[in-house]
Order: structure tokens, then sequence, then C-alpha cells
């Protein structure tokens, strides 16, 4: 039997959006969130050590940008991904994303 560490549900997504690493802007793309975190592929970034990043993205149907404060967990070196955990929103960005989940097909 697997452990299970997540908290909630994640739907699969396929969005661009900037990880803030140090205050500089790299472009990764999102492919699946949470209320509670993001897992997120390099598109363009070096190799750097890090732990907290912030994100900014766009929702589809959503005008407004999100910036949300995460930490890096886990991260794939051969696929490029990276697990982030949300540690800080806004009250708007969170209702932003819990009206994205709420239809969408979750993963188990």
């Amino acid at each position: 039997m697997r452990f299970e560490k997540r908290q909630s549900d994640r739907a699969r997504i396929d969005l661009l959006l900037n990880k803030y690493v140090s205050g500089e802007p790299y472009l990764v793309r999102g492919l699946n969130l949470s209320r509670g975190g993001m897992l997120i592929q390099k598109v363009i970034e070096p190799e750097l050590p890090q732990t907290k990043v912030l994100l900014e993205l766009e929702l589809p149907d959503c005008d407004d940008l999100l910036f949300i404060e995460g930490m890096a967990l886990q991260a794939e070196r051969s696929s490029r991904t990276m697990a982030i955990r949300f540690l800080r929103m806004t009250p708007r960005d969170a209702r932003h994303i819990d009206l994205f989940l709420k239809d969408r097909s979750f993963e188990n």
C-alpha cells in the first residue's frame, strides 16, 4: 500500500507560467494543480538550488494574475519536474483556484 501525503485532489492542467527564483523569472509548465500545490515541469531553467519560489499564473477563464508563494519539495531530474507546496496566497487567489478546480476531473 502506498502512503499518500497529498491532502487534496489534483486536476490535470497544461499551463505555461512563471516561476520566480531569487527575483528571476523562469518559464515552467504546470502539469497538475490542487488547492495545496502544483506539479511543474521546467522549460528554460538552469539547475538551481532552491526552496522558496513565487509562481505567477493565469488560469483559463480568469482575468486576474495569481501570485502564490511556494516551496519546492521534490525534483525529478530526468523529467525536469518539481513538486511545489503552496505556502501563502491571497484569499482572492484561493477563490480563483477553488473555482477552477470545482468542475475539473481529478487524478488519483
